[in-house]
């Protein structure tokens, strides 16, 4: 630090401080300390953690499309859970729609009551036109594989006369 004060090089760089919160729970809450808002919605965020099964966004597997030269290839993972009794998939202008839906039921008889529904939606950009009544679906080994035929080229030159 300079001695003169009034030099605007003088200033002391200070790291923000690290915020002890406390330990509530195994699960890993993560903590900003840049402002009293974000601070805030960390609050927030920790209150209602306990009420949802914390699932880590790493162990999600990612969905893939492939776009060969003839065909377009979506490979979706699907839950374990999941049933292709429970699978849609819809082509519908330019975009690939696959979701499914599992509800979850508890108890017998009269007592019977539905515990929970898991829903699993993706939507999927459509780089060319696709022929929609030739299109195929495999669900093997926890993946959907949706193969759609392209039709022709998604854009024409346009000639003018």
């Amino acid at each position: 630090m300079s001695e003169n004060s009034n030099d605007p090089k003088s200033v002391d760089y200070k790291e923000p401080a690290l915020v002890d919160v406390g330990k509530k729970s195994d699960a890993a809450v993560p903590v900003r300390t840049d402002d009293f808002f974000s601070a805030m919605f960390d609050d927030f965020d920790r209150m209602f953690s306990g009420f949802f099964p914390l699932v880590e966004l790493t162990q999600l597997r990612q969905a893939t499309v492939r776009d060969d030269v003839d065909l377009i290839v979506a490979t979706v993972p699907m839950p374990d859970n999941v049933k292709k009794e429970n699978i849609n998939i819809e082509v519908l202008g330019g975009y690939l729609y696959v979701d499914s839906r599992v509800e979850r039921w508890e108890g017998e008889g009269e007592k019977r009551r539905l515990a929970g529904v898991e829903v699993l939606e993706n939507t999927f950009a459509l780089s060319s036109s696709v022929d929609a009544s030739k299109a195929e679906a495999k669900f093997e080994n926890g993946s959907l594989v949706v193969t759609l035929p392209k039709s022709g080229p998604w854009t024409k030159k346009v000639l003018i006369s």
